[in-house]
C-alpha cells in the first residue's frame, strides 16, 4: 500500500517529544530553581498533555483516511477549534501558574480549579461530538446499505420493460394489454426512486422500523416478476400478463408498507 501512515505517525511522535523537552527547557531557563513550586510542575506537566493531546488529534486525523467510517468535515472542523482552544488555555494556564511562588496557596487552588472545569468541557464537548458523529456516519452507511437492494433493482426494471415490449412486437395478441403492463412496471421505477430510506436515529434494524423483511419480500417478487417477464411468450399471454400485472400491484403495496413502516 502507498503512503502507509505508519511513516508520519512516528515522524509526529518525534516532534511530539521534542515539543515536550523544547517546553521543559523553556519552562526551566524562564522560572528560576527558587521559584518551582508545585505550580511550576502542574504547569509544565498540563502543557505536555496539551501537546500530547494535539499529537494524538492529529495522528488521528491523518489515519481516518484509512477507517470505513470517518466523521464529517464540520465535526472535524468544530473540534479542532475545541482542541485549539484548549491548547491555547493551557498555554495561559502554565504561563501563569508556573512562575507563581508556591506560598499562593488559594491562587493556585482558584486557577487550578477553574483549569480542571474549563479542560474537562472543552474535552468531553469535543469526545461527544466525535462519538456522536461518528454514530450518526455509521448509521448512514447501514442505511444506505439497506436501501441498495432497491436501488438495484430500478435495472431489473428496465430489462423487464424491454422483454414485454420485445413480446408485444413479435405478438399480435393484445399489444394495448401488453402497453398497459409495461406502463405499470415503469411506475415502480419511480416508487422504487423515492422509496424513502431509514431516518438516522430511528430504532435499529431489530426494531420496529427495520424493512430488512419488506426489502426482502419485494426482492422475492421481482423474481418472480423477471421469471414471468421471461416466459410471457407463447400462448395464454392474457393469463400471463394477469400474473404480471397482480404481482406488480404486489410490489407496489409492499413499498406502501414499507414507507408506512419508515416514516409513520
Amino acid at each position: 500500500m502507498e503512503n502507509k501512515p505508519i511513516g508520519y505517525v512516528v515522524w509526529l511522535a518525534l516532534m511530539f517529544l521534542a515539543a515536550c523537552l523544547i517546553t521543559i527547557a523553556i519552562f526551566l531557563v524562564m522560572v528560576s530553581s527558587k521559584d518551582r513550586g508545585a505550580g511550576f510542575y502542574l504547569g509544565v506537566s498540563a502543557l505536555c498533555a496539551a501537546e500530547f493531546v494535539c499529537f494524538a488529534w492529529l495522528a488521528n486525523y491523518r489515519l481516518s483516511r484509512y477507517y470505513k467510517i470517518r466523521i464529517s468535515g464540520a465535526t472535524q472542523i468544530t473540534i479542532h477549534v475545541l482542541i485549539g482552544a484548549y491548547f491555547f488555555m493551557t498555554v495561559v494556564f502554565a504561563l501563569v501558574l508556573a512562575p507563581s511562588p508556591s506560598q499562593s496557596e488559594g491562587f493556585f487552588n482558584a486557577v487550578s480549579l477553574l483549569y480542571a472545569a474549563l479542560t474537562f468541557l472543552l474535552l468531553l464537548a469535543a469526545s461527544m461530538l466525535y462519538a456522536k458523529d461518528i454514530g450518526l456516519q455509521a448509521e448512514g452507511a447501514a442505511i444506505r446499505a439497506e436501501s441498495r437492494p432497491l436501488r438495484l433493482l430500478e435495472v431489473d426494471v428496465e430489462q423487464i420493460c424491454m422483454t414485454l415490449r420485445d413480446s408485444a412486437k413479435a405478438s399480435s395478441t393484445d399489444p394495448a394489454a401488453v402497453d398497459r403492463v409495461v406502463k405499470k412496471i415503469e411506475a415502480l421505477r419511480t416508487s422504487l426512486q423515492y422509496a424513502p430510506p431509514k431516518k438516522p436515529g430511528t430504532l435499529d434494524e431489530s426494531g420496529e422500523r427495520s424493512v430488512r423483511d419488506i426489502n426482502k419480500k419485494i426482492t422475492n417478487q421481482f423474481d418472480e416478476l423477471t421469471q414471468s417477464a421471461a416466459n410471457i411468450g407463447g400462448e395464454r399471454l392474457g393469463e400471463k400478463l394477469a400474473a404480471i400485472e397482480s404481482t406488480v400491484n404486489q410490489i407496489e403495496m409492499l413499498l406502501k408498507q414499507r414507507q408506512q413502516q419508515l416514516l409513520v
